[in-house]
């Protein structure tokens, strides 16, 4: 084994040398031109490459992980995933034609300097927990392998994100993720392979654990609802110079990630029947598993695709945090970004050794803050462009945010315990859609039926919350179904009661 340590760890510095030399070469011909949005210059392929190995990166970990525990129910996690990036496709024109960069860029030039500000400190605290669980699974697997401490190899891939992409941003993701697709899918295939010659225990494999249809349900509106925070892959499709070509390349991506959910998902369940065992960290099983049974050779190419996986999911990941920390809110030199990738590389590391075993829990919090401080106020910029004031916005921000963190701190920050039982993401993102439905009446200035109003839909979302008439595994997506209602409710009336038609843009915005 000692050989075999020695040959990855010369074939993962030439990997990254390659790496470093694709995105220095990509500076070298372009220089910083580009830098955030391409140019709006990127090919249909590219676009392809780009959000294929976005989310087949994403979706290999989540699935190894959720197979491992649930079994085949996992496959749901990838049909979710996989429409949430058919209907960012679906909006990108719309976000071109915005001049879209970020979504804290978009939310500042509607509202200003503060809510600008606000949601990109939120984005870029948020984006490194997101990015986190493929660098962990990349520290798993090389602490396994090498007998390295966790906090350093979680260190030494850090640097190697924040050093891909700092020479030309958006660009040097397009001139790697090819390479790191590629070498993923190399990865996955040999790690099949080796999970295919695993010999089973033939009478105490232990069942899965179960899936309620709920939960489905959950999986499935939680990605719909993050179809307008997920800035990434807003970034990469509308830096296309064609955009309908862009959207088409989306939708063959999808079938990738369904193939590739369907392999991840197989390789989950068959490391925990494998092992016999039921719960605990899926990741690490399969690092396990693939040292202790894999082939010299095998483990050599996994451990590349295990390295590549890291990069391809998470260097974007860092990167699109950065722009909303350094280039709306730090400051809107090239400098300030770089700056922040070094502050998001330091972010992700701590987070992860600070609780490195509570994904779930990183989830929901990550999941509160972000789709409370990003996801309302955009849906706000697009159906009522300044006709809201920003003060509203940044109420409906906060008070998001503090609602969703003050009611997991009273179950002492649990990933499985929650104030009646609902997701504290749920609630946070409720709170926020009330309180914009509420600025925008008070706008109208129209006090009676604004009371009417507040009072209706209070009762409405306290009937759901706590009445025993839901069962608990869908109350917050109703609680999310009614705030959004009577926001739909809200612009309707709004709509009605203008003294002039909206223009075309405006019919668009509304429809989306």
């Amino acid at each position: 084994m000692g050989a075999t340590r020695e040959l990855i760890l010369v074939l993962l510095a030439i990997y990254t040398a390659a790496l470093m030399f694709l995105s220095y070469r990509t500076r070298q011909k372009h220089g910083t031109g580009g830098f955030f949005d391409g140019q709006r210059s990127f090919s249909a392929p590219t676009i392809f490459i780009l959000v294929t190995a976005l989310w087949t990166s994403s979706s290999i970990a989540v699935e190894l992980d959720t197979g491992f525990a649930s079994g085949w129910a996992a496959i749901w996690l990838g049909v979710a995933t996989a429409l949430l990036s058919v209907l960012v496709a679906f909006l990108a024109p719309l976000f071109q034609r915005l001049g879209y960069t970020s979504n804290s860029a978009l939310l500042g030039d509607v509202f200003g300097r503060g809510v600008r500000r606000f949601s990109g400190l939120v984005i870029g605290i948020t984006f490194p927990i997101f990015a986190m669980s493929n660098v962990l699974f990349a520290g798993y697997f090389l602490h396994a392998l090498l007998g390295w401490p966790l906090w350093g190899t979680l260190a030494v891939t850090t640097a190697v994100l924040i050093l891909v992409v700092q020479f030309a941003g958006l660009r040097s993701l397009a001139a790697v993720q090819g390479l790191n697709l590629a070498m993923m899918l190399a990865g996955l295939l040999v790690l099949a392979s080796v999970m295919h010659h695993v010999a089973l225990p033939s009478a105490s494999t232990p069942p899965p654990i179960p899936v309620p249809p709920a939960l489905v349900l959950v999986w499935l509106s939680m990605n719909l609802l993050n179809v307008l925070s997920a800035q990434v892959e807003f970034q990469a499709v509308v830096a296309a110079r064609n955009i309908k070509a862009a959207r088409t390349a989306v939708w063959l991506s999808a079938g990738v990630l369904g193939a590739v959910a369907i392999l991840a998902t197989w390789i989950g369940d068959t490391a925990r029947s494998a092992l016999g065992v039921t719960g605990g960290d899926g990741l690490a099983a399969v690092s396990q598993l693939v040292v202790h049974h894999g082939s010299p050779i095998a483990v050599v190419v996994i451990a590349l695709g295990v390295w590549a996986l890291a990069l391809t999911w998470s260097t974007p990941l860092l990167f699109s945090g950065a722009v909303s920390l350094g280039r709306d809110v730090i400051g809107q030199h090239l400098r300030w970004t770089k700056f922040a990738l070094a502050i998001e590389g330091a972010l992700m590391v701590g987070f992860a050794l600070w609780r490195p075993g509570e994904l779930a829990w990183w989830s929901v919090f990550g999941l509160t803050l972000r789709n409370a401080g990003v996801v309302g106020p955009t849906i706000a910029a697009l159906i009522w462009r300044n006709r809201i004031s920003p003060k509203w916005v940044l109420a409906a921000m906060a008070g998001g945010i503090f609602s969703g963190l003050g009611l997991n701190a009273i179950t002492g920050f649990s990933a499985v315990h929650f104030v009646w039982n609902i997701n504290p993401m749920w609630i946070s993102q409720t709170v926020a859609l009330w309180i914009l439905a509420a600025g925008r009446w008070h706008a109208m200035q129209e006090r009676t039926h604004a009371v009417l109003w507040a009072v209706a839909s209070g009762a409405s979302l306290a009937f759901i919350a706590t009445g025993p008439w839901i069962p608990d595994a869908v109350r917050g997506v109703a609680l999310l179904i009614v705030a959004s209602a009577w926001l739909a409710f809200t612009a309707a009336i709004d709509r009605r009661r203008a003294h002039q038609p909206y223009s075309t843009q405006d019919r668009r915005a509304t429809a989306v």
